[in-house]
């Protein structure tokens, strides 16, 4: 069985990642400075400039150069020696395109699940620690297209962890449709 350990930056769960398990792949983002992993992704079409600065760029894309591991990107860059683009119309294949005729990925993150998606096989499993995507924040209009892959991994055999403290596959008003109206009018009353 593969384990594939996708890793955000979110506090809520980051630390409860299996960094010590040799059981787990680690799969981080390109520009999160990390101790150990095993594949980065950076897929930003302007990562030399990411980072806002062009000093922040350079310390993005040194550190994208010297890495000792795969670097999934949306191109393959010869000044990155490690960089492996990423198969989109693999990946759209498997996820669905939107009425642009585009793979519907809204986040790096989701560009890491695809990623996995396509490489693992009923039984094995994807942990997400790291990723909240808390509706009240800029990524909110992330979060669905990663809800929407993890139903479609799960789907496909593939077993998908994710912390309980986390805010993924939460519901908005901490119960089922049908059941939040009647709280809320016991709470008016």
């Amino acid at each position: 069985m593969r384990s594939v350990a996708i890793i955000g930056r979110c506090w809520s769960t980051r630390s409860d990642a299996p960094w010590d398990s040799k059981r787990w792949e680690l799969w981080t983002l390109g520009w999160d400075p990390v101790p150990v992993t095993n594949r980065l992704f950076e897929t930003h079409q302007n990562f030399r400039m990411y980072q806002g600065s062009a000093e922040d760029g350079d310390w993005n894309v040194g550190g994208l150069k010297i890495a000792g591991v795969p670097v999934y990107m949306l191109d393959k860059h010869d000044d990155i020696p490690n960089s492996v683009k990423i198969d989109q119309a693999a990946i759209s294949k498997l996820v669905g395109n939107t009425v642009q005729g585009t793979p519907y990925i809204e986040s790096s993150i989701a560009w890491m699940m695809a990623q996995a998606m396509l490489e693992l096989e009923p039984g094995d499993r994807i942990g997400i620690w790291g990723v909240d995507l808390h509706c009240e924040s800029e990524y909110a209009y992330q979060r669905p297209n990663l809800e929407y892959l993890i139903g479609l991994a799960r789907g496909m055999g593939i077993k998908v962890f994710i912390p309980p403290q986390s805010a993924l596959l939460t519901h908005a008003h901490g119960v089922p449709y049908g059941y939040w109206e009647a709280t809320a009018a016991i709470t008016r009353s």
